[in-house]
């Protein structure tokens, strides 16, 4: 199974008790991969106030992250425009048996 977990900001954190980090414990929990684009050129979501902790909290307890970073678009286009990186990371946490 795949799934997408989108950034939150400490805000909603702290209002929620939670949040996506609560069920980011889910994920770690259950060795689910995760995959992470950013652009350090975003400036609606900021990778410092959402993505990097995220990544922090992954890292801290599993090693079943990947993190892209890319500097040429901002907040648009979604995506990569060679998606070798991607499909090498499916493949490889989530091949048959």
């Amino acid at each position: 199974m795949l799934y997408m977990i989108f950034p939150v900001n400490i805000i909603s954190i702290e209002v929620n008790g939670g949040g996506a980090i609560h069920e980011l414990k889910r994920s770690i929990d259950n060795n689910i991969p995760i995959i992470m684009l950013y652009s350090n050129a975003d400036n609606i979501v900021i990778y410092e106030e959402n993505g990097m902790m995220l990544e922090n909290c992954y890292r801290k307890n599993s090693d079943t992250i990947k993190v892209i970073a890319r500097s040429i678009y901002g907040h648009y286009p979604h995506g990569l425009d060679d998606l070798s990186p991607i499909v090498a990371f499916v493949e490889e946490h989530f091949a048959p048996a």
